[in-house]
């Protein structure tokens, strides 16, 4: 799913969810796996794969995941905050994610 229009943050929640959930299954990681490589119980996984938010300041360490297997990195942002916050920028700018999420983003 491609976020398009207006989206609440439960929409944003539950599609990074699903995007969380391809990632870890492409690279065949189990929940428990990716939570023990993020410093987070599978318990939090579950949750964010579901798009559950009681558990949103533990999506950038999903997110951020350890360390990449080469010398790309990626654009971290901070779901926390309202506006949402770059934490570390990639090759996804601040501006491209503001016009697919329609919702300001702050630049680091």
């Amino acid at each position: 799913m491609q976020l398009t229009g207006p989206t609440s943050d439960e929409t944003v929640l539950a599609e990074l969810g699903r995007r969380l959930a391809r990632y870890r299954l492409d690279r065949n990681l189990s929940q428990a796996e990716l939570a023990r490589s993020a410093g987070v119980s599978k318990r939090t996984v579950e949750r964010l794969e579901s798009g559950a938010s009681s558990q949103l300041g533990n999506f950038p360490l999903i997110l951020d995941g350890g360390p990449a297997l080469d010398d790309a990195v990626s654009t971290i942002i901070d779901l926390t905050q309202k506006p949402l916050r770059v934490l570390r920028p990639g090759p996804i700018s601040a501006e491209a994610l503001a016009a697919v999420l329609e919702r300001p983003v702050l630049a680091e």
